[in-house]
């Protein structure tokens, strides 16, 4: 028996820490409304430390202050999904190509949507991730929805 849904497996992505909920809203929404699977991962970029070889002080407490945005995002998440009875994957992970590790996590876990934030950003930044969003939506082999 095949599904009827539309979407059996669907993948909210950020790709800058935000405080925005807009994605995982609606990838909840879409999940609770088609049955379907419901993973969160957010992609932090890995940032180019102030000396070539090693990590300053600096550079590290600027890494943990991200990586706790990130954790408790993913914990406020998982507690609304609980409360709405949907399963729900949560996961961050610190990449050099933004683009490849969305596109490979894609392909191995059976993404059939994707949807992306579209956090506000600086001129530079937003020129910068329009490039990495277009990128991504000519490579990955889904349905992918931007939102802001």
């Amino acid at each position: 028996m095949t599904s009827t849904n539309a979407f059996n497996n669907i993948l909210v992505t950020y790709v800058k820490p935000t405080k925005k909920e807009t994605a995982f809203n609606m990838g909840l929404s879409l999940a609770k409304t088609n049955n379907a699977k419901l993973s969160v991962v957010e992609f932090i970029p890995e940032e180019q430390p102030e000396f070539f070889f090693f990590k300053t002080k600096k550079n590290k407490e600027k890494e943990n202050e991200q990586k706790q945005i990130v954790v408790n995002a993913l914990k406020k998440f998982e507690e609304k999904a609980k409360q709405e009875n949907i399963p729900l994957k949560t996961s961050f992970k610190s990449t050099e190509s933004l683009v490849d590790s969305i596109i490979q996590y894609v392909e191995s876990n059976k993404i059939d949507l994707l949807i992306v934030d579209h956090p506000h950003m600086t001129h530079s930044e937003e020129t910068h991730y329009n490039d990495v969003v277009n990128t991504i939506h000519d490579e990955v082999n889904c349905n992918m929805l931007t939102l802001k």
